[in-house]
């Protein structure tokens, strides 16, 4: 068993823990969401404990970190930002593409994705979604959100049809990629590559 695979089982273990205390905090999922399947169930449940994961790790660093309320300057921000990244980076020297988004869990996304491009409002999402979007790029996990790149939100049609993620976490589409951004420290955490056709 690989680092990653007992970092994911034990940070799982405590984020049970931890939820009774985050409850205020917490983001509340669309029934649209909700597993179709037994199939799709076991695959959100995994989506949500790699996330869990990524999440019990970056929210250390993110406390030790945390900027005070006179520290508002761009200049600093980027700076923390940057730090916090490095430090995430360290605490998961095994991370690469995959570690949230897994082949199964991309196929469900891109299902879902599909779902909602293929549909009877299609042409009109995508327009928002290409709109200012980047040249064709090669996006690499754990690398800082490119400067200068629009950051192209996903539409709440599709949100809805996606798991909740922490509040830290944010979904994104960065051209045709749909990536994972953690948005405190300005990182693209995972990545489905050409998530829409």
């Amino acid at each position: 068993m690989t680092r990653l695979s007992r970092l994911i089982l034990a940070v799982s273990a405590v984020t049970v823990f931890g939820m009774a205390a985050g409850c205020a905090n917490k983001r509340f999922e669309s029934p649209q969401a909700a597993p179709q399947t037994a199939d799709e169930q076991r695959v959100i449940a995994d989506f949500k404990k790699r996330v869990g994961a990524y999440e019990g790790v970056s929210s250390k660093h993110r406390a030790a970190g945390r900027p005070s309320t006179s520290e508002l300057d761009p200049g600093t921000i980027h700076a923390r930002q940057k730090e916090l990244a490095s430090r995430i980076i360290k605490a998961l020297p095994e991370w690469r593409q995959g570690a949230i988004f897994t082949p199964e869990i991309s196929v469900l996304f891109q299902r879902r994705i599909a779902q909602v491009v293929n549909g009877p409002d299609g042409a009109n999402i995508k327009g928002a979604i290409f709109d200012d979007a980047p040249p064709t790029m090669t996006v690499k996990v754990f690398a800082e959100y490119p400067t200068g790149v629009p950051i192209a939100t996903v539409p709440a049609q599709m949100l809805e049809l996606l798991p909740v993620l922490p509040k830290e976490l944010e979904y994104r589409f960065l051209g045709r990629h749909f990536i994972l951004m953690d948005i405190a420290a300005f990182l693209i955490v995972d990545v489905i590559p050409e998530a829409i056709k």
